[in-house]
């Protein structure tokens, strides 16, 4: 959805915003950048937890706006539990002011700076309490909904254990065999797979799968830049392996370069994930986490990333690129796509390098 700046009409865009974002975002601060007089994505990073943190958020807010092409101005919105009033200033005033100083030194106009609050909405400007009925109601849950592990029963669990353990044993099922010599067709799937229709042994198949560093890689870099880029970067692979100075023929997908992908395709994968994430036994949830929250951050949601990674440390804090991953999230570091469509190289790779999959093929 692109949601149209409408001047003086702050209810309508506030009504606008959870529908652009998926979910009506709680304790939040939302920095909506403007171009060409619309709002096409949104940053929400979490409110901070006490003064001390105020510079510090407003300072990640306004520099991760100000890599973004094409902003023109912006639309500050904090969302808060809290009541609007608190010790007689509207919630969070400070830190509005704080990204407002922000957005001036770097030339950006902020054209609206609204609070959603536990009993009214208001716009800081006036600071008049206005009935939340006049917002319109948004999608059900909030941010973390987006990335909850869907329930599933004891015996489900059980029967995709037995059957990954079934379909990982050597010598490999024909089927698995097959699905690793070209497990394009497979990734492709996941795209489109009716959760309804995902059964126990299709999961197996898949967590097998992407149990391989590699093959995992192939699966990002197929879901975020399509299939010809991952069959390239499959047989760069094997090249690698024969002459390591070999380079990499198109963008490194896993580390956020390329044109910016599909966000449907991205949440659609990302939704069959979190259900595989949910069937799989111990010996794969980790992996299946952190493709989970490789594609929130793909998608732009370092937070949705950091909070998926929080459990992946819980199940194996030493998987590869979960580690690499969160060194990306707590560096406040986003796919280069973010902030251009054209996408941006990696910032550590430099014309003529070599890169190798040393880094992820021990995640």
């Amino acid at each position: 959805m692109t949601a149209i700046i409408s001047a003086g009409s702050p209810a309508r865009l506030l009504s606008s915003l959870p529908l652009l974002a998926g979910y009506v975002p709680r304790e939040s601060l939302v920095i909506a950048p403007v171009a060409g007089g619309r709002i096409d994505r949104l940053l929400r990073i979490d409110l901070p937890r006490s003064p001390d943190e105020i510079d510090a958020v407003a300072a990640t807010a306004i520099g991760t706006l100000c890599q973004t092409d094409g902003v023109g101005a912006m639309v500050t919105v904090v969302y808060t539990d809290d009541p609007l009033r608190a010790g007689g200033e509207i919630a969070h005033d400070a830190l509005v002011s704080a990204v407002a100083l922000r957005a001036d030194a770097c030339g950006i106009p902020v054209v609206d700076e609204l609070c959603v609050a536990g009993d009214a909405w208001c716009d800081y400007s006036d600071a008049l309490p206005r009935p939340l009925g006049e917002i319109a109601e948004g999608p059900p849950g909030d941010q973390s909904a987006e990335i909850a592990l869907p329930a599933v029963s004891a015996a489900r669990r059980a029967a995709v254990r037995d059957a990954v353990a079934s379909c990982a044993r050597s010598p490999l099922s024909r089927i698995a065999a097959e699905a690793l010599e070209d497990p394009t067709d497979l990734f492709e799937a996941m795209t489109v797979w009716p959760l309804d229709r995902l059964g126990d042994d299709d999961a197996a198949l898949m967590l097998v799968v992407l149990a391989g560093p590699a093959e995992r890689d192939v699966a990002l870099t197929q879901w975020s830049g399509g299939i010809e880029e991952a069959r390239a970067t499959a047989a760069w692979n094997v090249a690698w392996h024969e002459d390591a100075s070999t380079p990499l023929p198109g963008p490194l997908r896993v580390a956020g370069e390329g044109p910016r992908p599909n966000a449907e395709r991205l949440r659609a994968v990302r939704e069959r994930m979190l259900l595989l994430a949910a069937l799989a036994p111990d010996s794969h949830r980790a992996m299946a986490l952190t493709v989970c929250a490789w594609l929130s951050w793909a998608l732009g949601s370092g937070s949705q990333a950091g909070a998926l990674l929080t459990q992946v440390m819980r199940v194996d804090p030493d998987y590869g690129l979960a580690q690499i991953l969160a060194a990306f999230v707590n560096a406040n570091m986003l796919p280069g796509w973010v902030y251009d469509e054209a996408g941006r190289p990696f910032p550590d790779r430099t014309p003529g390098a070599s890169f190798g999959p040393t880094a992820t093929r021990a995640a």
